[in-house]
């Protein structure tokens, strides 16, 4: 906790901000199975198309995501 001590507590404003940065949403996200997070079970082949896409856009958001924290959250 140290470590986070001038980290500043999260507030009920906070949570618009969080849901459209984090949620990840889009319809290939459900359409694999996984709205949390892409998945692929191993000795089961390749990944599908789907699931491929899946990926894509799951780093698409991490990488968004990551944007907006490095520019203090005023994407």
């Amino acid at each position: 906790m140290r470590n986070a001590a001038d980290v500043p507590e999260a507030v009920l404003d906070d949570l618009a901000w969080a849901d459209a940065v984090l949620c990840c949403t889009d319809p290939i996200q459900f359409k694999t199975g996984n709205p949390y997070g892409t998945s692929h079970v191993a000795g089961t082949g390749a990944p599908s198309e789907d699931t491929l896409q899946a990926a894509r856009h799951q780093a698409g958001r991490v990488v968004e995501t990551a944007a907006a924290l490095k520019a203090d959250r005023s994407a």
